[in-house]
């Protein structure tokens, strides 16, 4: 089987190599983040989805779709618990497929948890960045610090 793209012959049973697959995800996302900034919210998951169908193995787009989930479609809606349970999901694997710890994911399942006002998973995730920043340095550590304190 080779690259639909390119023509390389592939060694194992995907329709894209690597670098062509990096590629038709990173134009996905370049797309995605002009149509969020239309606040074209059903096209952005859309274009999102389709990069992690091409190179699923990238967490960034997970964390990018993660955001839309847990986005609003404008300021007359809110978000529904349907959403946020999809943002946690993205937020989860692009944590798990990053294998770093990245407050900023951190940061977005705190708030997602607590939107769905599941204070024990919120807190487990709040522990979890003080521990990567115990000094607190990042933004995002004192982002949810000052959002859980108001």
């Amino acid at each position: 089987m080779n690259c639909q793209k390119c023509g390389i012959e592939l060694f194992v049973d995907t329709v894209y190599c690597i670098d062509c697959a990096t590629e038709i995800a990173e134009k996905c996302t370049q797309i995605a983040e002009q149509y969020f900034d239309e606040g074209k919210r059903d096209l952005t998951i859309g274009r999102l989805t389709r990069a992690i169908k091409v190179n699923g193995t990238d967490g960034k787009y997970y964390s990018f779709r993660g955001l839309v989930y847990y986005s609003v479609d404008s300021i007359y809606s809110s978000r529904t618990k349907e959403q946020v349970k999809k943002a946690i999901e993205d937020f989860k694997k692009a944590i798990e497929l990053r294998n770093c710890d990245n407050i900023k994911d951190y940061y977005w399942l705190v708030k997602s948890y607590h939107q769905l006002q599941d204070f024990a998973n919120r807190d487990k995730y709040f522990q979890k960045i003080l521990e990567l920043d115990p000094e607190r340095k990042n933004e995002y550590t004192e982002r949810i610090i000052h959002f859980l304190e108001t």
